[in-house]
């Protein structure tokens, strides 16, 4: 016996009526009700609704200031909204999270052999995961692995 479903598109009162109703089930869970929050700023980012899920996202990094995907997307609708600077400030913000879990990956003696060391695999983490236009100009001496980064469009 097959099943199938055909896809249907929510009203915008019946995914806000479905979201309120997650929030209010899980507000003891400030986990799970990041994890909504993320998923309602997907949702109006992706109807472009930017202003609505711009403000989403920021309320997330009031909560927690350190989920990257966050900051990407805010980073993203900053410079779809030609708001450079504030783009700008996200995305470093990317690179401070992706130096932070690298130096706490080489911190937690892992053995010399893991991958999460070796250097090609840190920098495909630098490089993968932030925007292109960001480029290292020179180790800043602080912290093993940290960079120096300016935007360069």
């Amino acid at each position: 016996m097959f099943i199938y479903t055909t896809r249907t598109t929510l009203s915008k009162e019946d995914l806000e009526r479905k979201i309120a109703s997650a929030k209010k089930q899980f507000a003891s869970n400030r986990k799970k009700e990041i994890l909504i929050l993320y998923i309602e700023g997907l949702i109006y980012e992706k109807r472009k609704n930017y202003a609505t899920a711009l403000n989403i996202f920021k309320e997330i990094t009031e909560v927690d200031r350190s989920i990257l995907d966050v900051w990407l997307h805010i980073a993203q609708i900053n410079s779809l909204l030609n708001k450079n600077n504030e783009a700008r400030k996200a995305y470093l913000t990317c690179i401070e999270i992706i130096n932070k879990e690298i130096l706490y990956i080489e911190k937690n003696k892992w053995p010399d052999n893991h991958i999460l060391l070796d250097d090609h695999v840190k920098y495909a983490f630098r490089y993968s995961m932030i925007d292109n236009s960001y480029f290292p100009l020179k180790q800043t001496g602080k912290t093993s692995g940290a960079f120096d980064y300016v935007i360069i469009k």
